[in-house]
């Protein structure tokens, strides 16, 4: 069933459990539209965090720029 894999999606994706039944309770599409815009909001901040914080990781493996 279609809902199944949505609603597996977006619980693997953290989307909160609240947020998740409002949708799924839900008939007016605007309504829905908006949860989703506000969970692509959260997983596109988070997805920013772990690029600091993977270039954080890199620059400590680079080398002290040469001076002279």
């Amino acid at each position: 069933m279609v809902l199944d894999g949505f609603r597996e999606t977006l619980r693997n994706q953290g989307m909160p459990a609240t947020e998740l039944q409002a949708i799924l309770r839900s008939d007016d599409p605007v309504i829905v539209r908006r949860y989703l815009e506000l969970h692509r909001e959260r997983l596109e901040e988070r997805l920013a965090e772990q690029v600091r914080a993977l270039e954080r990781l890199e620059r400590q493996l680079d080398p002290a720029p040469a001076h002279g």
